[in-house]
């Protein structure tokens, strides 16, 4: 996915499915992280993962979206679906993914977009937000995270590869238009929703209900993070403002 456009179009488009117009779901999940801090990200690393995390997106959409289209005017039914993979990190900011959070907030309004475009064709679109998942990706990850990000990370709950899998299947055949995982998934979702439509009247009756006590957690979530980041820098800096404020001075070496 990171060739040429034109290759990577011509090989997606040559597959069977998409030559015969049988594109039921399209699962869109191409990506990688590179956790570091901004000013260690180098212009190089940022053109890598755009061009990984959303361009590659953006060229699978385009092979598969004009057969779903196709189908669906010859057929006079569904189109079928297209099924993007964000993260959770695509809600929510997070210490050493500015670039890997930036691609992922990217996929968010692709997918709004492209569900306003694609539903009078009946094809519908599916945003996945995964939480930590235990792979191969994760472990490399690990190895390469600054230690604020891994701080963070450690209070958020662990998902196997088999149960992202399983949720995300069970949410693209359900129609969901975002597909979280846990209670953190359906806080940051009912905090983000915007002006998506709800999967359901109950859920979007229990958000409406709920939205109040989520925004308090999430501001509780961001105050324990800000502090995890505040302690850091005193660490590793000496920065004198790091206790909280967005002012501050560098203290003396002794």
């Amino acid at each position: 996915l990171t060739a040429a456009p034109d290759a990577v179009a011509a090989a997606l488009r040559g597959s069977a499915s998409v030559a015969a117009g049988r594109v039921d779901y399209a699962v869109l999940s191409a990506g990688d992280s590179g956790p570091a801090d901004f000013d260690a990200i180098t212009p190089a690393d940022w053109e890598r993962l755009l061009k990984l995390n959303v361009l590659g997106v953006v060229l699978a959409a385009r092979a598969v979206v004009p057969a779903m289209k196709a189908r669906a005017r010859a057929r006079g039914g569904s189109g079928g679906r297209l099924v993007l993979v964000s993260s959770m990190a695509g809600q929510v900011g997070v210490y050493g993914f500015t670039a890997y959070s930036a691609s992922k907030f990217a996929l968010r309004g692709l997918a709004e977009a492209l569900r306003m475009e694609l539903k009078p064709w009946r094809v519908g679109v599916s945003l996945v937000l995964p939480p930590d998942t235990d792979t191969p990706l994760l472990a490399r990850e690990n190895v390469h995270k600054p230690v604020e990000t891994r701080r963070i990370s450690e209070g958020t709950a662990l998902f196997s590869a088999e149960a992202v899998a399983r949720a995300t299947v069970d949410g693209m055949v359900a129609g969901q238009q975002l597909v979280g995982f846990g209670l953190d998934g359906f806080m940051l979702n009912t905090l983000t929703v915007g002006l998506l439509p709800s999967n359901s009247f109950a859920e979007g009756a229990a958000g409406l209900f709920l939205w109040p006590l989520f925004r308090l957690i999430g501001f509780g979530y961001t105050m324990y993070h800000d502090s995890i980041c505040a302690a850091e820098a005193r660490k590793k800096d000496g920065w004198a403002g790091a206790a909280g404020g967005d002012a501050g001075e560098l203290k003396a070496s002794e």
